[in-house]
């Protein structure tokens, strides 16, 4: 539960600030919501990407490699100067849109469909915590550094702990079927 709260991190925190993340790099407001939407564009695309992955691999190791792809791609923004920083919507983009289709499939995989509802009402408190954290964080680190690059680290840290989460978290092994007597 905690690997795929945290993951959802920058599912709220990163979109919501992404214009202001852009125009504070010294990028034109014009370029921050061309940003946003080649954001937008990947997240969607992301969803056919790693659904195909989806059908041929385990949603655990599919999070596990959206969540890298979302630490490799965190630091463009940082990193990557002027127009070329629009890369960073490229890739988060894809991840997020990965990540926000598909990671409520890893209860079913782990537990089963029996109790899904239940599984879901307990680990949907943590996520909304941490989704609903992002925004305010990113603001945060704005508002007390004038620069989104802590929150940016925080995101950085989230999909870490999200995809070591999600790595050490083996499926329980399958039951044995009933032998007849």
């Amino acid at each position: 539960s905690f690997g795929v709260s945290v993951g959802t991190f920058n599912n709220g925190g990163v979109p919501s600030n992404l214009v202001p993340m852009y125009v504070a790099k010294g990028l034109d407001r014009n370029l921050g919501v061309l940003g946003f939407s080649i954001y937008g564009v990947f997240s969607i695309l992301g969803r056919f990407g790693w659904g195909w992955m989806l059908n041929r691999y385990h949603i655990r190791w599919v999070l596990i490699t959206i969540a890298v792809m979302g630490f490799l791609s965190s630091p463009l923004i940082m990193l990557l100067p002027g127009e070329s920083s629009l890369l960073f919507s490229v890739f988060t983009g894809f991840s997020v849109g990965g990540y926000v289709a598909f990671n409520q499939v890893i209860w079913a995989a782990y537990y089963g469909r029996a109790h899904l509802g239940s599984i879901t009402g307990f680990a949907w408190p943590f996520r909304a915590f941490i989704n609903g954290g992002g925004p305010f964080i990113m603001a945060f680190s704005y508002d007390t550094f004038h620069s989104y690059d802590e929150g940016m680290w925080v995101v950085i840290v989230c999909w870490v702990a999200c995809a070591a989460t999600l790595l050490l978290a083996k499926p329980p092994a399958p039951k044995p079927a009933p032998t007849a007597a």
